[in-house]
């Protein structure tokens, strides 16, 4: 067990000096985008988050129907 323990503080030791020895990550500058510009960069984004926010918003609906018709067939 020491063995195990010894071996995973020298692996997770060196990815830590590996990190600390990097060179730090430059932020990238915040710009503000116009309204349209906004629509042209995010538009890609709009129907895969509407679908999810639908198939969401509908799943109460759809589990009811799957309990009715479970219902049904036992009557």
């Amino acid at each position: 067990m020491q063995e195990a323990v010894a071996a995973q503080s020298k692996a997770l030791s060196a990815a830590a000096g590996k990190i600390l020895n990097d060179k730090p990550v430059e932020p990238s500058p915040f710009v503000p985008l116009s309204s349209a510009e906004a629509i042209l960069r995010y538009a890609g984004d709009f129907i895969p988050s509407w679908a999810g926010a639908i198939s969401i918003d509908l799943m109460p609906a759809v589990l009811v129907i799957i309990v009715e018709c479970q219902l049904a067939k036992m009557v």
